[in-house]
């Protein structure tokens, strides 16, 4: 598994414990997941692994819309 820097300051994302699926690691201080290319995008089709650091997410004031462990939320 690659190492992953956050979209916005590029700061390196750690491995906590590695899986094969990038959406089954765990990761350090950041969110790390896949994200696809819907129709309309001049990437159709395309799937991204994509990070963004704690840090990052406070800043940018990025909202959860759910919460895995606390069952809260949903979309």
């Amino acid at each position: 598994m690659q190492q992953v820097s956050c979209v916005v300051c590029d700061k390196t994302i750690s491995v906590l414990f590695e899986d094969a699926d990038y959406d089954k690691a765990n990761f350090s201080d950041g969110v790390v997941g896949k994200i696809s290319a819907g129709f309309g995008s001049s990437h159709d089709g395309d799937v991204y692994v994509i990070g963004i650091c704690d840090k990052c997410i406070d800043k940018k004031k990025i909202q959860p819309v759910s919460n895995y462990l606390f069952d809260t939320g949903g979309i």
